[in-house]
């Protein structure tokens, strides 16, 4: 995969969390660059595979940057905090949610211009969190 920078407006250089991995894991500490090793509380992230529970604040997909498929799978639970989905990009991007997972947008969050496609787990949007204008396709399980 292609290095991309990825990380949320306003946030100093330093704080700044960049998706430089190889491979598709979101767990996985070289696949960050920055000064934590993996993305959580309080930081913006992205990923392609997230099979733990991260809380970070959003997913800022800056202009220019690619689509992205990102699944949250394997009992993995997205808990975003901040301003939720925030596309910059132009492009698509896409979130999965198998059956044993779950995204919460909480707080005020919103779900962007996201497509959203739930395989039997848990989407939900508590506090003001709200759906934005993203596509949300349900599946059953």
């Amino acid at each position: 995969m292609a290095t991309t920078a990825l990380f949320a407006a306003g946030k100093p250089a330093h704080a700044q969390q960049v998706w430089v991995g190889a491979d598709q894991i979101y767990n996985t500490a070289s696949n960050w660059s920055g000064p934590a090793v993996v993305p959580d509380t309080g930081d913006s992230a992205v990923s392609l595979v997230l099979s733990t529970t991260r809380n970070p604040n959003d997913f800022t997909f800056e202009a220019g940057a690619p689509g992205f498929l990102i699944g949250i799978v394997s009992g993995g639970q997205l808990n975003l905090n901040g301003a939720g989905i925030v596309n910059n990009s132009g492009n698509l991007q896409q979130f999965l949610i198998d059956s044993s997972s779950q995204i919460d947008f909480r707080g005020s969050s919103t779900a962007a211009d996201a497509k959203i496609t739930n395989i039997g787990g848990t989407l939900i949007f508590s506090q003001t969190s709200a759906g934005g204008t993203a596509e949300v396709v349900s599946r059953g399980g």
